[in-house]
């Protein structure tokens, strides 16, 4: 009978693991068969420090404190933004902001880097934001143009030239992270899921191992903290500010306060240093400890670091990363080899539906455009609103603004102008005499007619033919009409407009 071979692969000769002071046989073993040896993310970082000497950034960007929330956010509250399921590692979350992911996934939905972007984003936005592809601009929309994102404030649209999440350095990506957790940290919803998840502030906050002031520098508080689940320290140096107490206590202020200000109260500067987060950098660091165990700082780490049960949390998370990365690398060779085959109708409905799904994303992409370019318009819109609505009449007369006003009431600045000038002049002559000028007399009857404003006097064929006396009807835009009568001997005057009717005007003068 045969024997089957099997699926455990062999551990690799002179593997790291194998000399390995801490955790069990069992646990080193476990180690030592899993590849690679040292992660992606690490290779990545230590070539680029020997490459790049002067550029710091590849040497701090893990000692910075954004580094440090977002890490410790992610661990900690992405159940907040639904994302409790996923699985969180921290070398696993560089490799993604490094894009060393192999192989590149067909879809970027499936990195938790971008699910956990996109569901912040979606959160600020106050409504479900489908795509990346608007990322930027609704992350320039709320956060402004003064961030590693850049941008301008007049742009509507994106723009091909404009910065990508994707085109910044891990520090740059840390960064715009840290802003959206920061912002969402202060949300009602927030403190309820705190509540619900019953995380308390004990909890929230890192686990201090060491704290002491260094007494070659009274001002320098040193301590040592357990962060990202137990599988990093960091060193956190606190430096304050130094005071000068008076001895005698007539010469000290009654409000130290007001007479020292609040910086003198206030810590200067707080600087991280790593100092391991492998279970390789802790092996060291334990040895490192035990040659000066009797010390009350090296005995007091010891208690905590060594115990089997955190040894055995480190063993699992570099198990469990190493494991990760080799199933992806065998789902690739997988793909590889599937590629050749012929395609069945299953997978032909698959892509159908998938290109289908795509369609509809891109479809809610520019819904989800138009809506943001919507707001940025309205908001423009209000800003130009408030600038028109300043006081525009400085400059003129009183007359001037006046016409204004009649003319803002009328609907039209010509329908406020009541000058002679627009009247019509009606004349009604002696046919015997009709060269003879007629004197207005003393006892003159000056009516008034009121005044119709219309822009041309209506055409009435009944004007033109008359019985007794010819009337003469001429636009005089300069004097006043007059109407004489010539049976009485009286003279109407009055004054017609351009829109004023003859109706009801006898030419006897009876009335």
């Amino acid at each position: 009978m045969v024997s089957s071979k099997a699926s455990t692969p062999q551990a690799e000769v002179d593997h790291p693991a194998e000399n390995l002071r801490i955790g069990t046989p069992n646990e080193r073993s476990a180690l030592s068969k899993l590849t690679p040896i040292t992660l992606p993310n690490d290779d990545l970082v230590l070539s680029l420090q020997k490459q790049y000497p002067k550029d710091e950034r590849w040497k701090t960007f893990r000692n910075d404190y954004q580094y440090i929330y977002v890490m410790n956010w992610m661990h900690q509250c992405r159940g907040y933004v639904r994302l409790g399921g996923e699985l969180f590692d921290v070398d696993l979350f560089e490799i993604e902001l490094f894009n060393l992911v192999y192989p590149p996934p067909l879809d970027d939905m499936h990195l938790l880097l971008h699910k956990a972007r996109l569901a912040l984003l979606s959160k600020v936005n106050g409504k479900k934001v489908e795509s990346l592809v608007l990322f930027e601009q609704l992350f320039r929309l709320y956060f402004g143009v003064e961030t590693p994102l850049g941008g301008s404030e007049d742009d509507e649209t994106l723009l091909d030239n404009s910065v990508l999440f994707d085109d910044l350095f891990i520090d740059q990506k840390i960064e715009i992270l840290y802003l959206l957790m920061s912002e969402v940290s202060l949300y009602s919803d927030f403190r309820d899921f705190i509540e619900r998840s019953k995380i308390s502030p004990e909890m929230a906050r890192p686990l201090q191992l060491f704290r002491a002031v260094d007494p070659q520098k009274p001002s320098h508080l040193e301590e040592y903290v357990l962060v990202f689940d137990g599988t990093a320290v960091y060193k956190r140096v606190v430096v304050a500010p130094s005071l000068v107490i008076p001895k005698k206590r007539r010469l000290c202020p009654e409000d130290p306060e007001e007479a020292f200000g609040e910086e003198a109260f206030d810590a200067e500067k707080i600087t991280y240093e790593l100092v391991y987060k492998s279970i390789f950098d802790l092996d060291a660091f334990i040895e490192e400890l035990k040659v000066n165990r009797n010390k009350k700082k090296n005995r007091l780490i010891l208690e905590v670091i060594k115990k089997p049960a955190a040894v055995s949390n480190v063993f699992e998370y570099e198990n469990r990363k190493r494991r990760i990365l080799m199933s992806r690398r065998k789902e690739n060779e997988m793909a590889r080899l599937l590629a050749t085959r012929k395609k069945s109708s299953r997978l032909e409905a698959k892509v159908k539906q998938r290109n289908e799904e795509e369609q509809e994303r891109k479809l809610r992409e520019l819904e989800d455009l138009q809506y943001s370019t919507s707001r940025r318009s309205q908001r423009n819109y209000h800003i130009l609103e408030n600038k028109l609505k300043s006081d525009f009449t400085a400059g003129l007369s009183r007359g001037e603004r006046l016409n204004l006003r009649k003319g803002a009431n009328f609907g039209d600045e010509e329908l406020v102008d009541f000058s002679p000038s627009r009247a019509l002049t009606v004349e009604i002559e002696d046919p015997e005499d009709a060269n003879t000028s007629h004197a207005v007399p003393s006892n003159d009857i000056e009516v008034t007619v009121p005044t119709i404003q219309c822009d041309a006097l209506p055409q009435n064929p009944d004007f033109e033919k008359t019985n007794t006396n010819d009337v003469k009807i001429t636009q005089d835009l300069k004097s006043l009409s007059a109407i004489h009568d010539t049976n009485n001997g009286h003279s109407i005057v009055t004054q017609i407009t351009p829109n004023s009717t003859l109706n009801g005007i006898s030419q006897d003068g009876a009335n």
